[in-house]
């Protein structure tokens, strides 16, 4: 009943601004919870038109494409997303670990735990850093 409501508020704020990309995202992400993978996938495309180059709205376009046996369009979806690396987040591993394991790639499935890993060491790099040591990245 919650998530109903909540994608009834968020339809409204979608014919105010539909050029939201997180609102987009959102209302994926509630139709994807309701079950309704279609909607979820029209709102997954229409957030990554709006954004492009975001990582997360990539991971849950290949998650979602996963979840409907897209399993070619899913792969494209997920090796775009980690072509970003400067929009990966450890919430976004987790979608493209589901896509890895829903299309059955183990390969990538590796690159794909390695990212809140990466996060994990940056932060306690920047933390480092910001006691006096000099930190270089790149």
């Amino acid at each position: 009943r919650c998530l109903r409501r909540a994608l009834s508020l968020m339809r409204q704020a979608a014919r105010l601004n539909d050029s939201s990309a997180l609102l987009h995202s959102r209302l994926a992400g509630i139709h994807a919870h309701l079950g309704d993978y279609q909607q979820a996938l029209a709102h997954c495309r229409i957030a990554a038109q709006i954004s492009p180059e975001d990582a997360h709205l990539l991971a849950d376009l290949a998650a979602v494409l996963a979840r409907l046996g897209r399993t070619e369009e899913s792969r494209a979806c997920r090796a775009r997303a980690l072509r970003r690396p400067s929009s990966l987040r450890p919430e976004t591993a987790e979608l493209l670990a589901l896509a890895c394991d829903a299309n059955g790639d183990s390969a990538d499935r590796a690159r794909v735990a390695a990212i809140p890993v990466f996060w994990r060491t940056l932060a306690a790099a920047r933390r480092r850093g910001s006691e006096g040591d000099r930190l270089v990245l790149g």
